[in-house]
């Protein structure tokens, strides 16, 4: 039987207090920080010769009518989207460089803003039982002002990141409603912009969640036939081969690679003294080493897939499976880099609604996963730590490893040893996005 989400009765009155005399002030103070943060963010020149080069580049092409140079130039920043994804892109090419720049960036910051607010009553609806709302939302709004995944979007020049995380949202809610036809819909758009997330259909298909995935497929097969018939066969087979080259990519020591597997790649140049290739082909005894443990990793999943088909009601696995989907599509590459991480946000929305329902090692532990994220902007400590260890390769890099790969490898093991506790949540009736 699932227990309810309610903590001691001093826990409440505790909250509560702080709620009623500080949170309103709170509030205020962090809408106002987050705006400004923002506004430094979409007004900066950071990141102009970074991800947004790649995307202007595309623009400009495409509006140029040389579509088919879109994968002339191969690197790690490629646009790794299906070919129709980008003529989200042809905007940029209209504009000079500097106004594309600004351009973009707001639309990055746009989509963050209205994937955050559409999270937010899915936090509210399953903690306003024990929170008062507005202690809900200055907690919700400290996060997201210090969540470093969202705003890395800003370091590297704008994303489609934010776009796919808005997908990614509104796919959580209506799989939640059982909207099976929108969620797949919403699904297959943020596959569609970063294929990566392809993965996640291994989730329902251990699920066995045949009706959801029959449209699921409909929709991917007819964006891929939309891009066939648009760009043609040669600029697909152009995407095939960058995306095959970026996926088994690896550099090291190099703390922009977040996949859990990124540790085993430092830890290898570490040993073996190779030079950072990240274009270049994995060795072979590390690439089966790796594969040998994507495999546990699949194995892994399958059994807690099971285990939360037998252990929850279906409005819980749903939820569940949502999470699940998302984690492994984040664990299972071998490259991910550090804005992927804003798509985190969802299942670590979905962990802190179920706090107190943690052991104390699980609540540190979640806590670990938040403070860790800060390290996907702290360049200075991230050098600082590197250049204590330059005559010790090994452990230099290692601790580039764990700089770029904490974040995934401590929501692994919180997966394995605390998801028993994540089935204890709140009763059935909390399962809308509104309450």
């Amino acid at each position: 039987m699932t227990a309810k989400l309610q903590p001691s009765p001093s826990v409440q009155a505790r909250w509560s207090v702080v709620s009623t005399r500080l949170a309103p002030w709170c509030i205020w103070i962090l809408f106002a920080l987050l705006f400004l943060r923002a506004l430094f963010a979409v007004s900066s020149d950071a990141g102009r010769g970074w991800d947004f080069a790649t995307y202007y580049r595309a623009g400009t092409l495409l509006v140029g009518g040389h579509a088919q140079e879109l994968y002339a130039v191969r690197a790690p920043t490629s646009v790794s989207g299906l070919p129709i994804s980008s003529l989200v892109l042809v905007p940029l090419g209209f504009l000079e460089e500097r106004d594309a720049l600004l351009l973009f960036k707001i639309q990055s910051a746009l989509f963050l803003a209205v994937a955050l607010f559409l999270l937010y009553p899915y936090v509210r609806a399953r903690v306003s039982n024990w929170i008062q709302p507005n202690l809900i939302l200055s907690v919700y709004l400290l996060i997201a002002l210090l969540y470093a995944p969202i705003w890395f979007v800003f370091e590297v020049g704008g994303q489609l990141t934010p776009l796919a995380l808005f997908c990614l949202v509104l796919f959580h809610r209506f799989y939640l409603e059982e909207r099976v036809v929108a969620a797949a819909l919403l699904l297959s758009l943020a596959i569609l912009f970063k294929p990566f997330l392809g993965a996640a259909v291994l989730i329902f298909i251990l699920a066995r969640d045949v009706r959801f995935l029959k449209y699921l497929v409909l929709f991917l097969a007819a964006e891929i036939a939309a891009s066939l018939l648009l760009f043609g066969w040669h600029l697909h087979l152009d995407w095939l081969i960058t995306v095959s080259q970026l996926a088994r990519g690896w550099t090291a020591p190099w703390w922009n690679n977040a996949a859990i597997w990124g540790v085993l790649n430092e830890l290898w140049f570490g040993i073996q003294g190779l030079e950072a290739n990240p274009e270049g082909p994995e060795p072979t005894l590390l690439l089966g080493i790796t594969l040998a443990l994507q495999l546990l990793l699949v194995l892994l999943f399958w059994r807690l897939v099971r285990e939360i088909k037998q252990a929850q009601t279906s409005a819980e696995q749903r939820d569940f499976l949502v999470m699940l989907a998302i984690w492994f599509s984040l664990f299972l590459p071998s490259l991910i880099w550090p804005h992927y991480l804003a798509f985190l946000i969802i299942p670590l929305a979905f962990v802190l609604v179920r706090m107190p329902m943690l052991s104390r090692a699980g609540q540190l532990l979640m806590l670990l996963v938040l403070l860790s994220t800060l390290s996907v902007e702290s360049r200075f400590a991230q050098r600082f730590v590197l250049a204590l260890f330059l005559t010790v390769p090994v452990a230099q890099s290692f601790v580039a490893g764990v700089f770029g790969s904490g974040t995934l490898i401590l929501c692994l093991l919180f997966l394995v040893f605390y998801h028993k506790e994540l089935v204890q949540i709140p009763n059935e009736s909390s399962y809308s996005y509104i309450p």
